[in-house]
């Protein structure tokens, strides 16, 4: 029988569809500037102020993750913090870690939809 018409068929649909350039826009606006970034070195700043081209390619390279089901950005930069003490001991040190800025973007916009 067909499941398209069921809620789950729906909720998928919902989920699953393209990524628009107005989708994107309005996820950019709510980012906060004053983040680090990555490996790939974009800035909030530079997400923020890119033009409608750079854009158009973000938007591209997003549906062609959804299409194949690929998130590219599982990459963090990790390092360690002292928090107090013997800095020879590494029990005094918590990890950071710094994720890229357009991966938290991409999946800001799929949880934007659910």
């Amino acid at each position: 029988h067909d499941t398209s018409q069921q809620p789950t068929g729906r909720l998928n649909d919902l989920i699953n569809r393209s990524i628009s350039l107005e989708e994107l826009t309005s996820c950019i606006k709510k980012l906060k500037l004053g983040k680090a970034s990555a490996e790939d070195c974009l800035t909030n700043e530079l997400l923020k102020n890119s033009g409608t081209l750079l854009l158009k390619c973000i938007v591209k390279v997003f549906n062609a993750c959804l299409d194949e089901g690929v998130y590219p950005w599982n990459v963090a930069l990790i390092t360690p913090l002292h928090k107090k003490g013997d800095k020879y001991d590494p029990d005094n040190y918590r990890a950071i870690a710094v994720g890229s800025n357009l991966g938290k973007l991409f999946a800001n916009i799929l949880l934007e939809r659910l």
